[in-house]
């Protein structure tokens, strides 16, 4: 049922994200209509470098990428096309060189200049409102593209930053499921999930030069170009103060000229916990807790006959109950699936991506409501390039997601915002779980007190001193479903004023950026007892 609202929420969002994205390409396919008259010509070429030596294995597109070769070990290919056509080459090493079908009629050879080092494409230094390569570099940057941060498989970006970057500390606070956009703002007792620091400060997160909470705005690392880890105060000068602790610099994918490259990825896995806590058993802690009044002068509290029936490891024994919270409760591992198509392209005069992404992942749970994450992305990135002077970009982007999990607790003013009188509003129960099961002895109580004859509803166990059984809180304390809705749309609009000063240029942005959160669950109370076992003898 969940994914018919998936769709339902996200139909329109998709419509508008790939109907800018889609008007180009028909009105480049009713050009190539037109062009149909237009005989295509056979064209054989040699690739060689400046020294006249073939060079193999070099990419070829033609067009807008609907014919692409490579050359072979003498440098050669052939292929067919229409003369007012493109012609691009490319390999890694060399400088990119582009012409026409026209011009490779009357000379075949295409000789490709060995590139600078540290000046190519790759070799792009992405900063706030400017860009730079590493040749020139003499700050402190350090940047990541989007192959290096698909390895890791996590729905959480920040996560892929781990150990690649000097001097950025990330940590992992908690394993909880998916991505709170409460994080930053510490509302409802909420935490960083994963913490990011610079010099132990977090940093300033911005993505195509607009500044943004970035829980609020979970991308994936498909949609991203190139992340920029800038340190150096003159990459921070622009956004003054506020960027003085570091900044995180995200670009997203645009389209290219003369190509067309289409991605489909489909992963699915499972994530095993690494580091857990681990808890003694009920007989082990009797004898510890003998031992520690023993050094500190007092009686022993636990007989041997009580640590004998504690040994048992019964959960459901009234009188010596020994319970695992770590085994009833939570599991080792967690699935997780992520699925995404990604479109890229265009001509000079016109260059687009389209996105669209599904993350899921299971949650660890054995007990209790439904729990997991769901999460789908979508984006749309159009540049137009009207002449020599002007410049316009469309950046759409739409995300939605829905998590689903049981309320862990139960407050009688349970809609009460007050995170400080509401005991049970958390954003995400993973924290208090764990809270819990670390600090309520496994002997405290039994599992069930009691269950009712009537109804056939247990009354859970619950001690004068622990008064909220963990077990009890998550399969009767009822459930919710978390939607959240990201969009954000901006125009870009470029001048280039060379004309007045060379190297002047200027910019301008219209935008609009909204998120909206809905929780819609259901609050239940359980029966819990304190047992006080008494024990009977034959001639009671």
């Amino acid at each position: 049922m969940r994914y018919q609202y998936i769709i339902k929420d996200c139909t329109y969002a998709l419509f508008c994200i790939f109907f800018l994205s889609f008007v180009f390409i028909g009105t480049a396919s009713a050009q190539e209509t037109k062009e149909k008259k237009i005989k295509t010509v056979s064209v054989n070429i040699t690739v060689t470098d400046e020294e006249g030596a073939a060079i193999p294995k070099a990419n070829v597109v033609v067009g807008e990428g609907l014919i692409h070769v490579i050359t072979d070990a003498s440098g050669r290919t052939t292929f067919s096309a229409k003369p007012a056509e493109s012609v691009s080459v490319a390999l890694h090493g060399f400088e990119k060189t582009v012409t026409t079908v026209e011009n490779l009629i009357s000379k075949s050879t295409i000789v490709l200049k060995k590139a600078i080092l540290f000046k190519t494409a790759e070799d792009l230094i992405q900063l706030p409102y400017a860009t730079g390569y590493k040749r020139t570099a003499t700050g402190a940057y350090n940047t990541l593209n989007s192959s290096q941060l698909e390895k890791y498989p996590s729905n959480d970006l920040r996560n892929a930053l781990v150990g690649l970057v000097p001097g950025l500390d990330v940590s992992e606070r908690e394993g909880a499921t998916g991505i709170s956009a409460e994080e930053s703002n510490g509302a409802y007792r909420s935490t960083n999930k994963v913490d990011m620091y610079m010099r132990g400060f977090s940093p300033l997160y911005i993505i195509d030069d607009i500044k943004v909470d970035f829980p609020q705005m979970p991308i994936d690392p498909q949609e991203i170009e190139s992340v920029t880890v800038i340190n150096d105060i003159v990459g921070k000068a622009m956004y003054g103060s506020e960027a003085a602790n570091g900044i995180i610099f995200i670009k997203t994918k645009r389209g290219v000229k003369n190509d067309r490259i289409m991605n489909i990825n489909l992963e699915k896995g499972i994530s095993s916990i690494d580091r857990f806590p681990e808890w003694v058993s009920g007989g082990d802690y009797a004898r510890l807790n003998n031992v520690a009044r023993t050094n500190s002068g007092l009686p022993a509290l636990y007989s041997d006959e009580q640590i004998a029936g504690y040994d048992m490891n019964d959960p459901y024994n009234k009188v010596t109950p020994s319970i695992n919270f770590r085994e009833l409760m939570l599991k080792n591992t967690k699935s997780y699936t992520k699925m995404n198509v990604s479109s890229r392209g265009g001509n000079n005069a016109v260059q687009y991506f389209a996105y669209l992404g599904y993350s899921g992942e299971g949650d660890i749970f054995k007990i209790g409501a439904p729990a997991d994450y769901n999460r789908l992305n979508a984006r749309s990135n159009i540049d137009v390039i009207v002449n020599d002077f002007v410049k316009l970009k469309f950046n759409f982007f739409g995300g939605l997601t829905l998590r689903r999990a049981a309320n862990y607790g139960y407050d009688s003013d349970f809609a009460n915002e007050d995170g400080n009188t509401n005991t049970a509003l958390d954003i995400q129960e993973f924290g208090s779980v764990i809270g819990e099961i670390t600090s309520i002895p496994p002997i405290a109580f039994p599992i069930h007190a009691a269950v009712d004859s009537v109804s056939g509803l247990p009354w859970y166990g619950v001690s004068s001193a622990y008064k909220s059984n963990p077990i009890g809180n998550i399969i009767d304390n009822g459930y919710y479903t978390e939607k959240g809705r990201t969009g954000a749309t901006n125009v870009i609009l470029e001048y280039d004023l060379k004309s007045v000063l060379k190297g002047l240029k200027s910019k301008s942005y219209v935008g609009f950026n909204m998120f909206n959160s809905t929780r819609i669950g259901k609050a239940l109370r359980y029966i819990s007892y304190i047992p006080t076992p008494v024990a009977i003898t034959g001639t009671d």
